[in-house]
C-alpha cells in the first residue's frame, strides 16, 4: 500500500509527470523513427542481395552460353556443380533451345521457369531468376534458371533490428537518467520547499526555508518564502501576544463569561465562571450551559429581537445550590457561525443588600410612625376624651332616670343610641391609629385602591388632631378614578407626612392668611401625579439637595427621617418624591405613581 501511494504521488508530482511526457515522447518518436531507418536498412540490404544476384545471374548466363555454343556437356556439368559450392547460389536449372533439360540430368520438370522481382516473394527463403541465353549472333541457345538462398541476408536483417532496438533501449534509459538528474536538480529544491511550506502550515513557525540550489528562480521563491514565514511568524506573535492580553482581561473580570454556540455548547470559559458555578474549566468547556441555568431563555435573548438582553434568573452549581444571577447575552458572528457571548453577575449580595435596605426602610418607616404617634398622643387622648365623655354622660343620665323612677323610654332608648355612636367613632379612632402603626411585611398589603380616597383618609387622620385641624386644605381632585396598585398604609404615611409638614410650615408664618392645597391628576407621562402645595416660608436654596437626606432636617426637635422615609416608600412602588419652590411662595412637594390598568396588569 506504501509503494503504491508512493508511485501515485510520484506520477502526480511535477517532476513524475514530466519524466512521463518526455519518456512517451522519445517512446512514439524513437519507435517511428527506429522504425523507419530500420525499414530503409532493411530495404537496402534486400535491394543491394537483388542487384547482386541478378549480376552474378548475368556472368553466369554468358558463363552457361559460351558453354552450350561449344557443346561441352562435361564441362557445363562440372562448371554448374563448381557454382553450387559456393556462394548464395543454390540451385540451377538449365535447358537448351529445345526446352529439354540438359543440367541437372535426368531432371523433370512440368512447370515453367519462374522468376522473383522482390525480395521475399515466394516466403520460402528462395530468390528465383530465369534468363535466355543468347549467343552473340543473337541466336536463342537455351533457358537459365537460379534459385539464390535469402537466409543469409534475412538473418542480417534480424541482427540489424535487434541492435537497433538495443541501441532505442539504450538511448531511453540514457533519457531517463539524464531526467532523473534533471528531477533531482530541478524539482528536489521545490519538493523541500514542500515539505518547509507544509512543516508551517503544521505549526512549526520557526523552521527557516534552507535550500541549497543554483537555480535562480528556485532561489527567489524560497527566498520569497522565507520572507512570508516571517511575517507569518510576526503576526502569529502578535496574534498571540494579542489572545493573551484579551484572555487575562477576561480571566480579570469579575463576571462569569462563557462562550458558547447556538445549540448550548460551551466553548471557553473564564476563571470567575469556574469560580461561580465550582466546576473547573476543563469540565464546563466540555459540556453544555443548559446544565448550568435554561438555554431556552439565554436563546430566546438573541431569536427575540424584543427581549431583553439584561434578566435575571437561577444558576445551578455543582453542589446543587441555586445561585440568583444577571445574565447578560450578546451575539458574535464569525465565518464559522455565531457565537454567544454569555455574561454571568453573581448578585447573591446585592439581593441580600437589598432585603436588607427593604428590611430597614420597613424598620425606619415603623420607627417614623411611631414617632409621629408619640408627637400626635396627645390630641388623639383629647379626641377620644371627647366620646368617651360623652358615652359617659349619657349613660349617668339613664342611670339617674331609673333611680328616680321617671323612665322614659324613648330618651334612654335616645341616649344609649347616642353612647354607641360615639363608641363607634372612638374604635374608629384606634383602629385607625392601630392600622397606622402597625408594621407591614413584604408585599403583604399590596392592593388596588383609589389615590382619591387615600388622600382623603390621610386629611381626615391628620385632622384628628386638634393641632392641624386649624388648617383646612383644598382638594383639587381630579374625576378620573385614579386606580394604583400599592400598600395603601405606607403611600398614607407619606401623605400624612406631606401634609402635616405643609401645616407645620404654614404655621411656623404666624399669619392668619393660608394657602394649603392638595391635588391629584394625570401627568404627560400616564403616571399619577398627587401635590401637596403649601404657602409657608419654603425651602432655602442652599437645603433644597439636602431635604431628602437621611437625618437633615430644618426643625430644632425633628429626626431628618421623615422626607427620606417618604422618597424610599415611593420609590419602592416605582414612584418619584420631588421638591418644586411654588410659583408665588411656600413649597410643593409632589410624588407620582403607575397608574394601574387593569388590563395591561393581567
Amino acid at each position: 500500500m506504501g509503494i503504491r501511494h508512493t508511485i501515485v504521488s510520484w506520477t502526480r508530482s511535477l517532476s513524475g509527470r514530466v519524466l512521463i511526457s518526455i519518456v512517451l515522447i522519445h517512446v512514439v518518436l524513437m519507435t517511428g523513427l527506429f522504425h523507419s531507418v530500420l525499414r530503409l536498412v532493411e530495404n537496402n540490404y534486400t535491394e543491394q542481395f537483388v542487384d547482386d544476384i541478378r549480376t552474378d545471374s548475368q556472368r553466369v548466363s554468358q558463363l552457361v552460353t559460351y558453354e552450350i555454343i561449344n557443346n561441352d556437356l562435361e564441362k557445363l556439368k562440372k562448371f554448374s556443380e563448381d557454382l553450387l559450392l559456393g556462394g548464395d547460389l543454390v540451385s540451377i536449372v538449365i535447358k537448351n533451345k529445345f526446352g529439354k533439360i540438359i543440367y541437372p540430368e535426368g531432371t523433370q520438370l512440368n512447370e515453367k521457369f519462374q522468376e522473383d522481382f522482390f525480395f521475399g516473394d515466394n516466403g520460402n527463403n528462395l530468390y528465383f531468376i530465369k534468363s535466355r541465353l543468347i549467343a552473340n549472333d543473337a541466336r536463342v541457345v537455351g533457358s537459365l534458371q537460379l534459385a539464390y538462398d535469402e537466409t543469409t541476408t534475412i538473418e542480417e536483417v534480424d541482427v540489424l533490428y535487434k541492435n537497433g532496438f538495443v541501441i532505442a533501449a539504450i538511448y531511453l534509459f540514457i533519457v531517463i537518467v539524464f531526467m532523473g538528474a534533471v528531477d533531482t536538480y530541478l524539482t528536489q529544491p521545490l519538493r523541500n520547499l514542500t515539505r518547509g511550506a507544509n512543516r508551517i502550515a503544521s505549526g512549526k513557525y520557526n523552521e527557516s526555508f534552507k535550500i541549497s540550489t543554483n537555480v535562480n528562480e528556485v532561489k527567489i521563491l524560497a527566498d520569497s518564502l522565507e520572507v512570508m514565514r516571517n511575517e507569518l511568524v510576526s503576526r502569529g506573535e502578535k496574534l498571540s501576544d494579542r489572545e493573551r492580553r484579551i484572555r487575562a482581561l477576561v480571566n480579570s473580570i469579575t463576571d462569569a463569561v462563557i462562550v458558547c454556540d447556538l445549540d448550548g455548547n460551551m466553548e471557553s470559559v473564564n476563571h470567575a465562571a469556574a469560580t461561580l458555578t465550582s466546576y473547573s474549566i476543563e469540565f464546563l468547556a466540555k459540556n453544555n450551559i443548559g446544565e448550568l441555568l435554561s438555554f431556552a431563555e439565554v436563546s430566546n435573548t438573541i431569536k427575540n429581537p424584543n427581549a431583553d438582553k439584561v434578566y435575571e434568573t437561577l444558576l445551578i452549581d455543582k453542589n446543587g445550590e441555586k445561585i440568583p444571577v444577571e445574565v447578560n447575552v450578546s451575539g458574535l458572528t464569525q465565518r464559522q457561525g455565531v457565537l454567544l457571548i454569555v455574561l454571568l453577575r453573581d448578585i447573591r449580595d446585592r439581593k441580600r443588600n437589598e432585603m436588607e435596605r427593604y428590611q430597614y426602610y420597613n424598620d425606619m418607616a415603623h420607627a417614623g410612625r411611631l414617632g409621629i404617634m408619640g408627637e400626635m398622643a396627645a390630641g388623639i387622648a383629647h379626641e377620644l376624651n371627647q366620646p368617651l365623655g360623652a358615652i359617659s354622660l349619657y349613660l349617668q343620665g339613664c342611670i339617674r332616670s331609673f333611680d328616680s323612677n321617671a323612665v322614659d323610654l324613648q330618651e334612654i332608648m335616645y341616649a344609649i343610641n347616642s353612647a354607641d355612636e360615639q363608641a363607634t367613632r372612638a374604635a374608629g379612632i384606634i383602629r385607625r391609629i392601630k392600622g397606622f402603626v402597625r408594621k407591614e411585611t413584604e408585599n403583604g398589603n399590596l392592593e388596588v385602591v383609589d389615590a382619591n380616597m387615600l388622600i382623603k383618609r390621610s386629611v381626615e387622620f391628620v385632622l384628628l388632631d386638634t393641632k392641624y385641624s386649624i388648617i383646612q386644605p383644598e382638594l383639587v381632585l381630579t374625576s378620573r378614578m385614579l386606580e394604583v396598585k400599592v400598600d395603601s398604609l405606607q403611600i398614607e404615611q407619606v401623605l400624612v407626612n406631606l401634609i402635616r409638614n405643609a401645616i407645620e410650615a404654614i404655621l411656623s408664618q404666624n399669619e392668619r392668611s393660608y394657602f394649603l392645597k392638595i391635588s391629584s391628576d394625570i401627568d404627560v407621562d400616564g403616571n399619577i401625579k398627587i401635590c401637596v402645595t403649601d404657602s409657608g416660608s419654603g425651602v432655602e436654596s442652599k437645603n433644597i439637595n439636602k431635604i431628602f437626606d437621611t437625618y437633615f432636617s430644618t426643625k430644632e426637635d425633628g429626626l431628618g427621617m421623615g422626607l427620606a422615609i417618604c422618597r424610599s416608600i415611593i420609590e419602592e412602588h416605582d414612584g418619584v418624591l420631588q421638591y418644586a419652590p411654588s410659583v408665588n411662595y411656600g413649597s410643593e412637594f409632589y410624588f407620582t405613581l403607575p397608574l394601574y390598568v387593569a388590563n395591561f396588569a393581567k
